[in-house]
């Protein structure tokens, strides 16, 4: 029942995804649904989760909820906290034994992607007159120092609840200095392991030093990104999906609570053609509700190099995992909201290969 349970979930998402119609294919050759949208072997298919408020995450898939919830929970907890200064952040997060069954072969984070924007709209220092910003702006990424998220299996003798318990770690210096070794250039690994105090190997998820900020993300690795404020995020989202002129122009729309997220398909052209269209349409835009529209940069956006792991290990190993972040932020602006998104891709093997 779990196994039917789990295929007609992907399966029912992948068909509903991106909220595009799915369409079948005349005169060609057959083909297995995991060899479709997978590799042959493994049904493999990407879950978006908002980094939007601090409200329960509802999981596209019952048997990760607490991992996405999770980890979730860890990013907005420590986007919240980025007023403090140099800290440590734990997130204790117990699992159920015997969650996972045995044919969820790979959980991996694909991407980590920040936005931050003035708490009270309109306060870019250009006005929405100019329509499109340009990222200069009066709250930016600049207080950002350095990040770390690690991650390792966590041994619980008696589970009450799993709801996981964030709490902030006293960062005495030796921690401090652990922490901060990993920003030195061993080797050439961006993400190479180091030996946590129970000489245990714990992997690195997630890095990024503003010294050296171009290799720690990867903005312009996809089309053009723009967030859209608004008062009416479910109409906004269908006005994009549908309009006769932006057909084919996204390769992704998320809505993030009252912002939504559109990522154009990787062409210059496209960027040109999709400013004409806002500039046009100002007036509709305004009756639904846009309040700003800002063109990502580096500064404003930050979509984060994460290591390539593979999750599984550590959520099998022990009946709980055990997220372990630093923040380094200099003096933050007077007020600003982080948002943005977490990207998995999860890969089930399919029955018999079908």
């Amino acid at each position: 029942m779990l196994n039917k349970l789990i295929m007609f979930t992907l399966m029912s998402s992948f068909l509903a995804s991106c909220g595009q119609k799915s369409v079948i294919k005349q005169h060609v050759a057959t083909e297995t649904f995991a060899q479709a949208y997978g590799d042959g072997k493994y049904l493999s298919r990407p879950f978006v989760i908002p980094i939007a408020d601090l409200d329960a995450v509802d999981s596209p898939m019952p048997e990760l909820g607490l991992v996405f919830g999770g980890l979730t929970k860890m990013f907005m907890n420590v986007g919240a906290s980025m007023g403090m200064g140099r800290f440590r952040m734990t997130l204790e997060q117990p699992m159920p034994e015997d969650l996972y069954p045995e044919y969820l072969k790979e959980v991996r984070i694909k991407r980590v992607f920040f936005y931050i924007e003035p708490k009270e709209k309109g306060r870019r220092k250009f006005s929405w007159f100019n329509k499109i910003f340009k990222g200069k702006s009066n709250v930016d990424f600049d207080f950002l120092d350095k990040i770390a998220i690690k991650m390792k299996p966590m041994k619980f003798d008696h589970v009450e609840s799993f709801i996981p318990v964030s709490k902030f770690v006293d960062l005495d210096q030796k921690t401090t200095n652990r922490f901060l070794d990993l920003f030195k250039e061993k080797d050439n690994s961006q993400f190479a392991d180091f030996l946590d105090t129970e000489l245990e190997k714990e992997p690195v998820i997630l890095k990024y030093d503003k010294t050296k900020k171009a290799s720690f993300i990867k903005n312009g690795k996809y089309g053009q990104m723009y967030m859209v404020s608004t008062t009416d995020a479910a109409d906004l989202k269908q006005y994009f999906l549908k309009h006769e002129k932006l057909k084919g122009f996204f390769s992704k729309i998320h809505a993030l609570k009252d912002i939504i997220l559109i990522q154009l398909n990787k062409d210059p052209v496209l960027e040109e053609k999709f400013m004409a269209v806002m500039e046009e349409d100002a007036g509709e835009l305004d009756m639904m509700g846009v309040t700003q529209i800002d063109e990502c940069n580096p500064d404003i956006c930050l979509d984060l190099n994460v290591r390539d792991v593979n999750l599984m290990p550590i959520l099998l190993k022990e009946n709980g995992i055990l997220i372990d972040g630093f923040i380094n932020a200099k003096e933050v602006p007077a007020s600003f909201q982080l948002k943005g998104f977490i990207e998995f891709e999860v890969k089930v093997q399919t029955p018999n290969g079908t």
